[in-house]
């Protein structure tokens, strides 16, 4: 595959509450495998990291994604005990998403055609015949 030709620099990552700053340096890692994935431009790519402080929550960290890969908008939600457990549950949702919309493109590009007088679901319209000015009294 060939890599996506956004930048690191062309993605946001923002944190809320409080955390160690190595904590985003891992998000931007997984934004950058995930988007080295991409066969196609990718628009825009951010993620939102947040450490809620109530420790009665057994899934305190929250992490979501949202990537737009030629107009198709990618989200992904996760959370978990800890940020990075949080992080790369993130990551495999964004790989699952795009191997899926990796998947429906290629079944979309053999559909074919269907033999005259003949209908299947998921087939292309066959060719209508183009508009036929009728003369009023014919109608």
């Amino acid at each position: 595959m060939t890599t996506s030709p956004i930048n690191s620099t062309d993605f946001r990552i923002e944190g809320k509450g409080y955390g160690p700053a190595n904590e985003l340096d891992h998000a931007r890692e997984m934004l950058e495998k995930v988007l080295h994935l991409v066969d196609e431009p990718v628009l825009s790519a951010k993620a939102l990291l947040a450490d809620r402080p109530n420790n009665s929550v057994a899934h305190r960290c929250e992490a979501e994604a949202s990537i737009n890969v030629r107009g198709d908008t990618l989200r992904a939600h996760s959370f978990a005990p800890t940020m990075t457990e949080a992080v790369d549950s993130l990551k495999d949702k964004l790989r699952g998403q795009l191997r899926h919309r990796a998947d429906r493109r290629r079944t979309e590009s053999i559909r074919k055609v269907t033999e005259e007088g003949t209908w299947r679901h998921g087939s292309r319209p066959s060719d209508r015949p183009g508009f036929f000015d009728r003369p009023i009294d014919e109608r």
